[in-house]
């Protein structure tokens, strides 16, 4: 094994260590020494990686939000040619896989610590990653309804409701375990049935009064494009190829 891809191997298994300890303890309880344990690493090699506690604790929060993939999903949907109609599906398919296939399962745990800890990392992160998915869509929205194809009064709770939805039914999985809609929501149709209902609900809510708006379909280039974000998203995931 080449040194360089001996680092790298080192650092995804710190990582992953420090994930798995952050999603049980939260950042006040996790011990250096518990990652290095779980790491099969010395504290010192951590130090050497990630200088300090914080430090390595943002570098997790930052991979979980795919930070690093954000300029990527914005161009998507600029290099292509689409109307507002189209922008608006593509971006509800992108969403709707991040959210049920590309989510890590310790990301909703170490956010859940996060804010009962005082937020003091998280809210740097919303207004780096969250927020600026809010402003993309909605002005996807405001410039379907300056055409005439959309009818909202407020593009932004609009956005918000479909943002905060995604989130409930992504937090959850635990609390509907074991109930009738557990096959409903996270079954093996779980993610086309919400992608499904998503977009109905989405045009039916934006369709002009005493006008029509049909959904259009995605460009296939775009769904290929956007198949391959999600493939990079998964690829990227913390630890995605050690064994728990």
């Amino acid at each position: 094994m080449s040194n360089e891809r001996e680092q790298h191997e080192t650092r995804e298994r710190i990582l992953w260590a420090a994930k798995k300890e952050f999603a049980g303890k939260g950042y006040a309880g996790a011990r250096m020494s518990s990652i290095a344990k779980k790491a099969r690493a010395n504290q010192a090699l951590i130090h050497y990686y990630f200088n300090s506690k914080e430090n390595l604790y943002q570098q997790v929060l930052y991979r979980l939000f795919g930070l690093e993939r954000s300029e990527l999903e914005q161009h998507d949907f600029e290099k292509f040619s689409m109307t507002a109609p189209q922008k608006l599906h593509a971006a509800i398919y992108l969403l709707v896989r991040l959210y049920t296939e590309a989510t890590d399962p310790d990301m909703n745990r170490i956010i859940s610590r996060e804010v009962a800890e005082g937020r003091r990392f998280l809210n740097p992160l919303f207004r780096d990653y969250l927020i600026p998915r809010f402003e993309r869509l909605v002005k996807v929205i405001e410039e379907g309804v300056a055409e005439g194809v959309f009818e909202t009064r407020n593009p932004f709770l609009f956005v918000l409701q479909m943002i905060m939805f995604l989130m409930f039914i992504s937090n959850n999985r635990e609390t509907f375990q074991g109930s009738p809609y557990e096959e409903r929501l996270y079954g093996e149709k779980g993610g086309e049935r919400l992608y499904e209902y998503i977009v109905s609900q989405s045009f039916k809510g934006l369709r002009p009064e005493g006008g029509t708006l049909p959904v259009p379909p995605i460009p296939p280039e775009v769904c290929v494009d956007l198949d391959e974000f999600i493939r990079k998203i998964k690829e990227d995931q913390i630890g995605g190829t050690l064994n728990d």
